[in-house]
């Protein structure tokens, strides 16, 4: 009974907040009007409010992406989309920009766990595994180059997690192994 329902609450709430990202950015670098403009840049340039790959073909959702880049933030997290979508969309947002964005994406078992249509891994711990280092170095490569092809220039994926912490359930596969 109630433990279901506060975690739809929450799962509901985790939702509108995704959805509400590109919202939430925006109101976050109008609400430093109050400082000189060099300042206001600088906080914005922090900022960097998720992409729903759902949303990626909606105009008013590339439009408020858009907008945001012309007020100055720093670049975008990426979760989901079409090959497509994510190269069309990354290269119009660089254009606009005129200067370097990070373009991030959580990437640790490869650019297909986000794009679709690109390369999908097995977790970190599957390939570990195999005790054969030329693997893992494999598909990081591919997974770099796979990135880059779509725009994607930040990989977000461990690279010195250890799964030491039983009681921690998010590094367990995530990460290479429980020693260094």
């Amino acid at each position: 009974g109630w433990m279901v329902k506060n975690h739809l609450r929450g799962l509901r709430s985790a939702q509108n907040a995704r959805k509400k990202s590109l919202a939430i950015a925006r109101s976050t670098v109008e609400n430093c009007a109050m400082f000189r403009d060099s300042v206001r840049r600088e906080i914005a340039q922090m900022v960097m409010p998720r992409l729903n790959g759902s949303e990626l073909e909606d105009p008013a959702y590339r439009a408020a992406a858009a907008e945001l880049v012309d007020m100055g933030i720093g670049g975008f997290i990426l979760f989901g989309g079409t090959v497509e979508t994510v190269r069309r969309l990354t290269a119009d947002l660089l254009r606009r920009a005129g200067r370097p964005l990070l373009i991030a994406s959580d990437l640790e078992r490869g650019a297909g766990q986000q794009v679709d249509g690109l390369t999908e891994f097995p977790p970190p711990l599957a390939l570990a595994s195999l005790s054969d280092p030329a693997v893992i170095r494999w598909a990081g490569s591919v997974t770099a180059q796979e990135a880059r092809a779509v725009g994607i220039n930040w990989v977000f994926a461990p690279v010195a997690d250890l799964d030491i912490l039983p009681d921690n359930p998010i590094v367990q596969t995530r990460a290479f192994g429980g020693d260094a």
